[in-house]
């Protein structure tokens, strides 16, 4: 136990030292004496040093809570999205909402796949990512969004005077999805199960293109119901409560980085204020 009671002293005596000649130093650049000895080994601080502390202690809080700040408020968020259809069919009809809680953020969007987008959080490429919740890895953090339904929409001239029944929807020229085979799966086998076939005359790169297709009239689709605010209700037959649609029903969630999260910890808060953003109606 002695040496270690002799590392100690001399330790703290260094520390002593150190003191002492960082005091000096302050001293000289302020040229007021800073501490004083009353004898027997005691030393006070001066009316000078309580002041220097005192300054030094309101200089630390202000830095800090200039760094609170541009944590708080940052200029630029990156957000990649691999949600089909939300940058079309929810972000941007609600961009004006969600700016209003930034009103000086710089927003910048891309679409990736799944795994791409994965893989750049991980790396702490992007800020926020959007996807389905059910394939978010568990070593993301994660905020669950409301969920997007999908309707059916059919150009009244492809049924002229006939009724959207069964067989008649059946013998639609369908619009259909490249590279969302989830999407095509889920379409196909419930609307077998529930007594349809389908057919899907064309194909197309995302849900943008086969909205164009829609408007245009030639093609019946199967869309997020949000997309029907874009459409004149006039020339579109919209059905939301064919029982097949349940099963495209995507529940996304607002992904990131927790490791860059504990430098950035305004994610989780932008993400949150995102949410209720995207809650926002549509006119």
């Amino acid at each position: 136990a002695t040496p270690n009671r002799g590392r100690s002293r001399s330790a703290l005596k260094d520390i002593e030292n150190d003191l002492a000649t960082a005091v000096k130093n302050l001293e000289k650049t302020f040229g007021v004496e800073l501490t004083h000895s009353t004898g027997k080994g005691v030393v006070e601080v001066t009316p000078a040093g309580r002041r220097l502390v005192h300054v030094l202690l309101e200089y630390s809080a202000a830095l800090e809570s200039v760094a609170v700040d541009a944590e708080a408020m940052p200029n630029h968020l990156n957000i990649a999205c691999s949600a089909g259809g939300f940058i079309d069919w929810q972000w941007n009809p609600r961009y004006e909402a969600i700016t209003e809680n930034f009103p000086n953020v710089k927003f910048s969007t891309v679409s990736n796949t799944t795994g791409k987008l994965i893989e750049i959080i991980r790396e702490a490429k992007i800020d926020l990512g959007v996807m389905d919740m059910d394939r978010v890895p568990q070593d993301l953090d994660k905020i669950k969004l409301s969920p997007m339904r999908f309707a059916m929409f059919i150009p009244k001239r492809l049924l002229g005077r006939k009724k959207p029944t069964r067989q008649n929807i059946s013998n639609l020229p369908m619009a259909g999805l490249v590279g969302e085979g989830k999407y095509m799966k889920s379409l196909g086998e419930a609307s077998i199960r529930d007594g349809y076939d389908l057919k899907f005359d064309s194909f197309f790169g995302g849900f943008p293109q086969m909205f164009t297709s829609l408007a245009s009239g030639r093609f019946a689709a199967v869309l997020p119901e949000v997309a029907g605010h874009g459409l004149m209700p006039d020339n579109i037959i919209i059905l939301k409560d064919l029982e097949f649609l349940k099963a495209l029903t995507r529940v996304n969630a607002i992904v990131w980085n927790k490791r860059l999260a504990a430098f950035r910890q305004y994610l989780p808060l932008a993400a949150d204020a995102i949410k209720k953003a995207l809650l926002t109606p549509l006119p």
